[in-house]
């Protein structure tokens, strides 16, 4: 069974060789790691192209760079192109794995028949503070309900069959943000998943103060953008699913997000876009669709009512 490795890169010099060293270092072997390069400025071009010409690592290793700068899924989805694994991990280049990560990986994956896997992870930030990360599975509750609380949403922790990927489409390519919380989310709600877990910590989330992470990207315009695009998908698979009660948990985090990210004056005029779409809907709906509209309005109504008063 070969495991991809796609790590996509920008402006990491300074990382990307500590990354690379638990990666090549696995103790399962049947690996290719492939980094694709999205227009870095700085020596990650010539770092990566050194380590490839000295042959290091009897791991086979592939640097593309993009010829223009098109950000991280698409980075990702060019790297799932070049990939010939049947399963892939995509991992951030200021990150780090236990080097026996993989192996365990696999094993959960051939334990349990499973096309996916999920395992631990710590969060490592300035200071040197950590904080663990450690997946438990309900069986007796709906796993988008337990993808929802965030232990899910890295897709630094996943390790999903190539097909599963493939079936959702990939990264969408259009955000800037949320976009490993946009393809869990697809892929919890394919219907296709069958999870197998490793319940410890086996990756380093490094939560440091750059400007060139995602996450100091959500609160820009397109940030902003992403985070609708995002919204409007979970509300379309929530209204297909009827999955209410297991999607309130997020729709009241996003609408944070919202009151975080937005300006006093735009506050409600968001609200109110939001709002007439789904009436809108409702008078052109009939019978029971209908009805789950209304259902869906007054729960997002209420749900704002009360972030409105958190975020005070």
């Amino acid at each position: 069974m070969k495991v991809s490795v796609i790590i996509p890169t920008y402006n990491r010099a300074k990382t990307i060789c500590r990354c690379l060293d638990s990666v090549l270092n696995q103790t399962y072997r049947d690996i290719e790691v492939i980094v694709v390069d999205d227009c870095s400025q700085d020596e990650t071009e010539v770092i990566l192209t050194d380590i490839i010409n000295k042959g290091i690592s009897e791991v086979p290793l592939f640097y593309y760079r993009l010829s223009q700068n098109g950000g991280a899924p698409k980075a990702r989805n060019y790297g799932l192109k070049k990939s010939k694994g049947d399963y892939v991990i995509f991992f951030d280049s200021d990150d780090e794995m236990q080097l026996d990560r993989i192996e365990k990986q696999v094993k959960s994956l051939q334990n349990g028949s499973c096309n996916c896997s999920v395992c631990g992870y710590t969060i490592l930030n300035d200071s040197g503070d950590r904080l663990d990360k450690i997946p438990i599975v309900n069986e007796k509750e709906h796993l988008l309900r337990q993808f929802w609380t965030g232990l899910y949403w890295s897709t630094q922790s996943w390790m999903y069959s190539r097909d599963l990927v493939l079936l959702v489409g990939g990264y969408d390519e259009r955000l800037v943000a949320f976009q490993d919380m946009d393809l869990s989310f697809s892929i919890v709600c394919s219907g296709a998943i069958k999870l197998g877990v490793v319940k410890e910590s086996l990756t380093i989330f490094n939560d440091c103060s750059d400007e060139n992470r995602i996450m100091f990207k959500w609160k820009t315009e397109k940030g902003r953008e992403s985070l609708k695009i995002v919204f409007d998908k979970v509300i379309k698979r929530t209204i297909e699913l009827k999955l209410w009660s297991e999607s309130s948990f997020f729709i009241k985090k996003e609408l944070q997000m919202f009151f975080q990210i937005l300006k006093p004056e735009d506050l409600r005029k968001e609200w109110n876009l939001v709002s007439f779409a789904i009436l809108k809907n409702i008078m052109k709906a009939s019978g029971s669709l209908g009805f789950i509209y209304l259902v869906l309005y007054f729960c997002l109504q209420k749900l704002f009512l009360d972030v409105k008063f958190l975020c005070k």
